[in-house]
């Protein structure tokens, strides 16, 4: 082997290797329930999961489109208590179309693990079946990269609260 065909083996083996830590870099998004009172309303956090609870690449923006099964309606969003909930954020959701967004200063970015923001859900009836789903989701301008590609909760899995 020559020095030219060794270098280029060294520099393809660096190079895997470059991408399999950015894919241990990723971002985890998990949907985790936390009511699904008697009158049926269901809170929804959409949660940021990273390694030592610190995000490699601070988040500064989100978006995503709700998808829920027709007997679900999703009623809005909130920030409140999350960490899309200091100075410099605003947030928004359209219940008509399902987006949900929210930006800051790079100044206000999200550096660590937490709650983003809380969905709202009501649902029309209480044999609950069908999966909610976050599609389009992005943060920032889709760095860092996510897993799931698209998050999703199960309803039949979430237990109702008498």
């Amino acid at each position: 082997m020559n020095n030219a065909t060794f270098i280029i083996a060294v520099f393809c083996v660096a190079l895997m290797s470059a991408q399999v830590v950015e894919v241990q870099a990723q971002i985890q998004i998990i949907l985790e329930p936390i009511r699904l009172a008697a009158s049926d309303t269901l809170d929804l956090d959409v949660r940021l999961l990273s390694e030592m609870n610190r995000l490699k690449h601070p988040v500064n923006a989100f978006q995503f489109v709700v998808i829920a099964p027709p007997y679900v309606n999703f009623i809005g969003s909130d920030s409140r208590y999350t960490l899309s909930d200091k100075n410099g954020w605003s947030t928004a959701h359209n219940i008509e179309n399902g987006r949900v967004g929210g930006f800051s200063s790079s100044t206000d970015a999200i550096v660590r693990n937490g709650v983003l923001i809380r969905l709202q859900f009501l649902l029309k009836d209480t044999d609950t079946r069908g999966t909610i789903e976050l599609r389009e989701f992005r943060l920032n301008n889709g760095f860092p990269d996510h897993l799931p590609v698209i998050p999703s909760l199960r309803l039949d899995l979430v237990e109702h609260l008498e």
